[in-house]
């Protein structure tokens, strides 16, 4: 099940459906989350979020709120282009080098071998990133990080999440697992571990 938020990319859909139907993608998220689990259907079903998650610590809290998955669409492309969006601007828009919407002379326009790096340089640098949070949480692998590792700035925001309130001490009196030593870039969770 793809839990795709209001935020998502989705700009040519009818304007209301964007600014009023639509919920927030952690909301979303959230509540799908909450519904499996209560009815007993959540280790039957694989969540995926999706809308405006381009940013590690953004893929991370997605998954500790109850995402298997996160899927990405625009940062995807704006990675994917990276240097070659001269190749469009400043008369049409760079997507065109990926859509081929408005004309077919961008068919050979796109570097596709270089764009390919791009974008799998960009995923390579998300998932250094998360293994250093990871790490940082005093946990081994991903899927280990959970609601109880985020904390919230605003009281509707934690309840609605389940999560505590940063100003608050935790619940079980304990403080958050720091490891004793920082461990060495080698010593790194392996990537096969990152999920």
């Amino acid at each position: 099940m793809t839990i795709d938020g209001a935020e998502g990319g989705t700009h040519g859909g009818p304007t209301t459906l964007q600014d009023d139907v639509g919920l927030p993608t952690m909301h979303g998220l959230v509540r799908a989350d909450d519904y499996l689990r209560k009815v007993g259907a959540r280790d039957r079903v694989t969540l995926i979020a999706a809308g405006q998650l381009s940013t590690p610590g953004k893929f991370l809290k997605a998954l500790a709120l109850g995402a298997d998955a996160v899927a990405i669409g625009t940062v995807a492309i704006i990675a994917l282009l990276a240097e070659q969006t001269k190749k469009a601007m400043p008369f049409d828009p760079p997507y065109d080098l990926v859509m081929h919407s408005a004309n077919h002379r961008w068919n050979s326009a796109l570097e596709i071998e270089r764009g390919a790096r791009h974008l799998a340089d960009y995923l390579h640098s998300c998932m250094g990133e998360i293994a250093y949070v990871v790490q940082s949480l005093g946990k081994t692998a991903v899927r280990d990080v959970a609601r109880e590792d985020l904390v919230a700035l605003d009281p509707l925001v934690g309840d609605f999440c389940g999560v505590q309130l940063a100003w608050r001490p935790r619940s079980d009196g304990g403080a958050l697992a720091v490891p004793a030593t920082w461990p060495a870039a080698e010593h790194a969770p392996a990537q096969e571990q990152i999920h």
